[in-house]
């Protein structure tokens, strides 16, 4: 049963429970939610609350609902496409994109960083650089770099993370297993660069090609902000490419 003192309606009292459980790992990313009518009968409350409370979890992003399946909390998995592929040409395969080296530090977080995370100037924070490297039929290459900032509070345990693993594993994987935080969707602005930054520049013997500057801030549940990236990928000799189901 519900706790019987608050004020608040039994739906938002719910869904504050059921949120709850879910940061706080009772279920993990894919695993699959009571149906509405066990939740109904646990709770002692009637199937049109409980699908408020539901529908209020899925707005909020906690939870994916598959029709005829059930409800599942939302996750990433390695195996979903990245937001953005590369490609040579149209018609060409994806390039297979690995870490080469992965850096990461606790330092204040710059302003930009601190605007687009919802918090003060210089508020602690976790820096992860990492040097990324294409690879396709024809040869494996330098690709770019990427500069990604994360309140300390909010994922301190991405400095609990191992080497190996920061090299082998994506992130986004990294941020769900370690911190339960899955990135649910994201704002991207992406523009046209000269130069980069110095990092890039040497991963290119000193004469950086052209690059996209991507410029990204990723939410987790709620819609809050939880990771700030800026991205430079050579763009001399290939694109960035998206899917789009206009049908959505």
């Amino acid at each position: 049963m519900l706790e019987s003192s608050s004020f608040a309606p039994a739906y938002s009292r719910l869904y504050q429970e059921l949120a709850s459980d879910i940061n706080n790992g009772r279920w993990k990313p894919g695993d699959q939610l009571p149906t509405e009518r066990e939740l109904a009968d646990r709770h002692g409350l009637s199937i049109g609350t409980v699908r408020k409370s539901m529908d209020m979890l899925e707005q909020a992003g906690f939870c994916i609902k598959a029709q005829g399946k059930g409800t599942f909390v939302a996750d990433y998995t390695e195996d979903k496409p990245f937001f953005y592929r590369m490609r040579r040409g149209f018609s060409a395969k994806d390039i297979s994109v690995h870490t080469g080296t992965a850096e990461r530090a606790e330092c204040p977080l710059p302003d930009d960083a601190a605007r687009s995370l919802n918090l003060p100037p210089n508020a602690p924070g976790i820096r992860i650089t990492r040097t990324l490297h294409g690879h396709d039929q024809h040869e494996t290459a330098p690709l770019g770099v990427s500069e990604s900032w994360f309140s300390r509070d909010a994922c301190p345990q991405l400095m609990d993370i191992s080497p190996s693993d920061m090299k082998k594993h994506s992130l986004y994987y990294l941020l769900e297993r370690s911190c339960r935080k899955p990135m649910l969707h994201c704002d991207e602005l992406i523009s046209f660069s000269m130069e980069g930054t110095p990092l890039f520049a040497s991963l290119f013997d000193g004469t950086p090609p052209p690059c996209f500057k991507l410029v990204m801030v990723v939410y987790t549940y709620e819609s809050m902000p939880l990771e700030y990236r800026v991205s430079h990928i050579d763009a001399s000799s290939m694109g960035l490419m998206r899917k789009h189901d206009f049908r959505l």
